[in-house]
């Protein structure tokens, strides 16, 4: 019970974080990744590459947290 808890909070943490970062990059046009900033304009490539990666966190996140809450609810 507590394992589960734990992995839907931190689920829950990654998914506000990445979901963050990826409304950032499209609200303002820059990405950023260790501690630089990539604007879209200026270098497109990195970019994208972070975008994405913010994406694939964000849905990752969201499956784990699906995982963890069926089995908490006992569907699994």
């Amino acid at each position: 019970m507590f394992g589960g808890l734990m992995l839907l909070s931190f689920s829950l943490v990654l998914v506000a974080f990445a979901g963050i970062h990826l409304w950032n990059c499209f609200d303002k046009g820059v990405a950023t990744a260790y501690g630089h900033a990539y604007p879209r304009a200026e270098n497109p490539g990195a970019f994208w590459v972070s975008a994405t990666c913010s994406l694939l966190a964000v849905l990752i996140g969201l499956a784990l947290s699906f995982v963890a809450l069926g089995g908490l609810l006992g569907a699994f």
